[in-house]
């Protein structure tokens, strides 16, 4: 376990002097007790999607339970802030999902489950955001160097997959309580805030398919090192112009960066 003061942890995190995990005693970090207040409880969390991929992969008869077992899992009930470099999941096109994992030989039953899992995240999405705020910052100039050379975990995008995604992301802009803002400033450190949780998240840009069982998130639960974090998430949010945090103009940007596309249609076995 680890134990660490919040104002220590949180000029690690937010100004990245050091890597968290140096300071791991083992490979994991399990939950911890931080109820005196001296430290911050820090526990290793396992991301769901790439759970659900290793058993496309690796034990394609295990999917369905893993699927079910992700529905059960209740969600946040409350706002949900999000800094980060890439696009959320469930704004993939279930297309281009379904290709990635047709090529390493998903059988037609399980293909038939990972559209149904997409449906239900884009659904289980849509009820919170009806109940709930969620604000997106994303590191504009990233996002325009994925628009112009989409992919799916190194798989080249075609043109109707980044169309199916762009509506996506319309349909999701669509819902008065979900905003995004497309900031100038550089993230070099994606993190979501939930409540007094910080989950600091993987950044996968331009990565491969993740090794299963890897650390890909580290949740942080500490009521100050929380505050730490939305300072800098509505500082960030303050200083981004105007026209990037208005729907419309979020709207039409994206729709530009799309139509601007020309680069090559891939080759579909």
């Amino acid at each position: 376990c680890l134990l660490m003061e919040p104002r220590w942890a949180a000029a690690i995190l937010v100004e990245q002097l050091a890597p968290l995990t140096a300071f791991a005693k083992t490979a994991y970090l399990d939950a911890t007790d931080s109820r005196d207040g001296a430290g911050i409880a820090v526990r290793r969390v396992k991301n769901r999607l790439q759970s659900l991929s290793g058993a496309v992969l690796d034990d394609p008869g295990s999917y369905p339970k893993r699927v079910r077992q992700r529905q059960d899992d209740s969600g946040f009930d409350g706002p949900i802030l999000l800094c980060t470099t890439f696009l959320p999941p469930v704004t993939h096109a279930v297309s281009a999902v379904e290709r990635f994992y047709k090529s390493y030989g998903a059988t037609p039953e399980t293909l038939q489950l990972i559209r149904d899992k997409a449906k239900w995240e884009q659904e289980d999405w849509k009820r919170h955001i009806q109940s709930h705020q969620r604000v997106d910052i994303f590191d504009r100039s990233v996002l325009q160097e994925y628009f112009a050379a989409p992919e799916y975990y190194q798989m080249p995008l075609t043109r109707a997959e980044l169309d199916e995604q762009l509506q996506n992301i319309l349909e999701l802009l669509a819902c008065e309580n979900y905003d995004v803002c497309l900031t100038p400033e550089a993230i070099d450190l994606a993190y979501e805030i939930q409540g007094s949780e910080v989950r600091v998240r993987s950044d996968r840009r331009n990565k491969g398919q993740p090794r299963i069982g890897r650390i890909s998130s580290v949740v942080l639960n500490e009521e100050r090192m929380a505050e730490v974090f939305e300072r800098e998430f509505w500082a960030m949010f303050r200083l981004t112009e105007p026209e990037f945090k208005e729907k419309a103009m979020v709207r039409a940007w994206f729709e530009e960066q799309v139509n601007r596309y020309d680069g090559p249609e891939p080759k579909i076995a």
